[in-house]
């Protein structure tokens, strides 16, 4: 786990810091047969972009932007191999902390940028930039298939971005 904790942004706080902190969780789900043939997945329901050089969110934006917002949220699944192919991502508004994320929970933020997270049952600090990964794996079994998947999970804090680059678009040029 990183260093001290930091001041909790919460509710006017959010009003004096740089913008709003957008932090993004990426699930690759990666497959190999071992014996039989699995049925083929896939996803195909990106809702939102970002680039990186322009620091835009575009897309399904189905959350306020308010004062009140503390962070965006960005959830991603692709699948890959015999697992399956594609992509699907979704956007969540975060007003209060603590925020649960999936599996993990974002316990507080701060002036700096930095994301305190328990992620894997181990608390963290992210710092704007860090990027945090961790794999498991398992396997898969139906009447017709076994498969081992290799699940990689990707954490990225791209700090703070302003509010107004946060906006609906129907296409990645957004």
């Amino acid at each position: 786990m990183a260093g001290g904790w930091s001041p909790q942004l919460a509710g006017n706080a959010q009003s004096s810091s740089p913008g709003i902190i957008f932090l993004e969780h990426n699930l690759v789900a990666n497959g190999t047969v071992v014996k039989g043939e699995a049925p083929f997945r896939s996803v195909n329901f990106p809702s939102y972009w970002y680039n990186e050089n322009t620091r835009q969110i575009k897309g399904n934006i189905d959350f306020t932007v308010n004062d009140s917002l503390i962070m965006v949220f960005g959830d991603a699944l692709t699948l890959k191999g015999d697992f399956g192919a594609g992509t699907g991502n979704k956007l969540f508004g975060v007003y209060g902390l603590p925020y649960k994320a999936d599996q993990d929970i974002i316990y507080s933020t701060d002036l700096s940028g930095n994301v305190v997270i328990k992620i894997n049952g181990e608390k963290m600090v992210l710092k704007p930039g860090d990027t945090y990964m961790y794999n498991t794996t398992g396997q898969l079994r139906n009447d017709k298939a076994l498969t081992n998947v290799t699940y990689t999970n990707t954490y990225i804090n791209h700090g703070f971005i302003d509010k107004s680059n946060i906006g609906t678009s129907t296409t990645s040029s957004g």
